[in-house]
């Protein structure tokens, strides 16, 4: 057993009487972001067992989607949220650049890691080419985010010839799947998908993790408070994340305690 390490405390300086003290309202903040903030949803991310310590995830792990994250627990916060895309002006362009935000909530939210932040009402476009699998004698495809809408989806043929635009009619969606009729696509085809959806961010770092200070409360004493913690997120369609899962109905791990 280790001994106890005595810890030394140096003394409170106590000579600053009569000096103005400046302390952080967090009420006002809160004020700020119910007032200004968007709806979110947040949803806590963790880790998924699926590897079994070898690193590598299951592709056919219904809890992760062969990511390696489980998203639980969605709840619904205000959060002040600001675009920071890297500028593109005078410099090589790519979509890797595109869809960095900075997000702050309530000091009572701790964010962490690859927690998925999604945007009530806020809809972007996206496009996307996915692979048709078959699946339990359907055929499916997995899309980045769950559509709201579906704008056109054409199929590759031949080199030479011009893509088929796919019938409306000739689909289904559920969720962030794609569920086709037989008689419009194979197994392995090739497919472009435009799509609306709500804009939806994973957390890949927070500028202050840890954020304390001292206030005096409506009693005069001094109280030690979290501040709110600011943090980055990306674009989930710039993470690599479920691309290559295979199947349908997700399990939610979501529990109440």
């Amino acid at each position: 057993m280790n001994p106890q390490k005595n810890i030394t405390k140096t003394p409170n300086y106590v000579g600053a009487v009569g000096f103005m003290r400046t302390d952080f309202l967090f009420p006002e903040f809160d004020v700020l972001v119910d007032n200004k903030g968007y709806d979110i949803i947040w949803e806590r991310a963790i880790k998924c067992p699926c590897s079994k310590n070898t690193g590598t995830h299951l592709s056919t792990c219904k809890n992760c989607q062969g990511g390696g994250w489980v998203y639980i627990n969605p709840l619904q916060i205000k959060a002040v949220a600001q675009s920071i895309n890297k500028t593109t002006k005078f410099k090589e362009w790519s979509i890797e650049m595109l869809g960095t935000a900075s997000f702050t909530v309530k000091s009572q939210y701790q964010l962490g890691f690859m927690d998925k932040i999604t945007l009530i009402n806020s809809i972007s476009p996206f496009s996307e080419v996915r692979m048709v699998n078959r699946f339990q004698d359907r055929l499916i495809a997995n899309l980045v985010y769950p559509p709201l809408l579906i704008v056109d989806i054409f199929k590759f043929d031949k080199p030479e010839e011009p893509l088929i635009l796919l019938d409306e009619n000739s689909y289904q969606i559920h969720g962030n799947f794609i569920e086709f009729a037989h008689n419009s696509v194979q197994p392995d085809d090739c497919i472009a998908v435009s799509y609306k959806h709500k804009v939806q961010y994973n957390i890949l770092d927070l500028n202050h993790d840890v954020r304390n200070t001292i206030i005096l409360d409506n009693q005069s004493r001094e109280t030690d408070i979290n501040l709110p913690i600011s943090a980055i997120g990306r674009r989930r369609h710039n993470i690599p994340d479920t691309l290559n899962f295979v199947g349908d109905n997700i399990i939610d791990n979501s529990y109440k305690r």
